[in-house]
């Protein structure tokens, strides 16, 4: 007699749950100050899908694999609309200089991180683009980016999820030395928000994010004439939660209110979003990994941080997420 029996029907469910909760605790875990934070849910992912790639407990179908890629699409749109919006309200509250600054700074870095795949991709024509792609995200810390290149039918996204995880660590660490000594943050009364308190500002929240993926899934799946080129769901999501959030911070300051705290979507987003493609990730581990993985991000994240130090130390007083939202928007237009 059996005293659990658990439909196959929530297996995905269980594994969305179980996995957020380890990696939350491993995600606090500090080395030298650095932890991977929401981050740490990848690596379990990745994790949970090798054991179950080499056990027979959980067998990995085609049901499961479609819940998979529902959270997956799931957590993209909450994740980049949360990104947007809280992009969009960065924007709006600074200056035309200072964000055309930003942005620029923000292109340098990305545009010398993907010449620097390039230049990899000639040098060895023999590493699989899918996990080069994947290596340069996470070479860049760049989720948003992954999430596009995810979507692109001509690369595995299970190999390129591999090759995130495996360059994002040094990635985290090259960032964090970038924004702490090579960029002056603004100090903490600039850069800290005043977030909404109390019910109805809740639901208000959460209005204005169905919004925001309703208008842009719209907006990604406009084709644009001639040039067959469409921005799909993560450039859609992130330009619509750009402009929404550039609107409703307008519409806040003007009303005395405060501003909307997207992180809980940010962060439920990404979980989604790790979860669903790590553990899948993590199935094809044994066939997909490659040192140099490791390797050529380490490459591309000391060579981006170089540059980016160059161009922006004593040039300019620039927030780390305005050198990120320039980087998420270029990932957009590259991929």
């Amino acid at each position: 007699m059996k005293l659990i029996e658990i439909q196959s029907s929530i297996v995905p469910l269980l594994l969305l749950c179980a996995i957020s909760i380890v990696g939350y605790f491993v995600g606090k875990i500090r080395i030298f100050g650095i932890s991977l934070d929401v981050a740490a849910v990848l690596v379990v992912a990745i994790a949970v899908g090798f054991v179950i790639s080499i056990s027979s407990i959980i067998k990995i179908d085609q049901s499961l694999n479609n819940a998979l890629d529902l959270y997956s699409k799931m957590g993209t749109a909450l994740f980049i609309s949360a990104i947007g919006v809280s992009s969009g309200t960065s924007l709006a509250k600074g200056s035309i200089k200072k964000n055309f600054l930003c942005f620029l700074f923000g292109a340098i870095m990305v545009c010398s991180a993907i010449i620097c795949a390039k230049c990899i991709e000639a040098a060895d024509s023999t590493f699989d683009k899918s996990l080069l792609i994947g290596t340069l995200c996470g070479a860049l810390t760049s989720t948003p980016g992954l999430s596009v290149v995810c979507e692109d039918i001509n690369i595995v996204s299970e190999n390129a999820v591999v090759g995130y995880g495996a360059a994002y660590l040094f990635g985290v660490i090259g960032v964090v030395t970038f924004v702490q000594w090579g960029v002056n943050p603004f100090n903490n009364k600039e850069r800290k928000l005043a977030t909404y308190s109390g019910k109805d500002n809740v639901n208000s929240s959460l209005v204005f994010m169905f919004i925001t993926i309703l208008f842009g899934i719209l907006l990604g799946s406009i084709r644009i004439p001639y040039v067959k080129f469409v921005l799909g769901l993560t450039g859609g999501l992130l330009i619509s939660g750009i402009i929404v959030g550039a609107i409703t911070y307008r519409y806040n300051s003007s009303k005395g209110r405060c501003v909307c705290d997207m992180d809980p979507y940010k962060k439920l987003g990404l979980l989604m979003f790790l979860a669903g493609n790590g553990i899948k990730a993590g199935a094809k581990l044994t066939s997909s990994v490659d040192i140099r993985c490791f390797v050529y991000g380490a490459i591309i994240t000391i060579i981006t941080v170089i540059i980016g130090f160059i161009s922006t130390v004593k040039n300019m007083n620039c927030c780390r997420k305005s050198v990120v939202c320039a980087e998420r928007l270029f990932m957009i237009i590259m991929y």
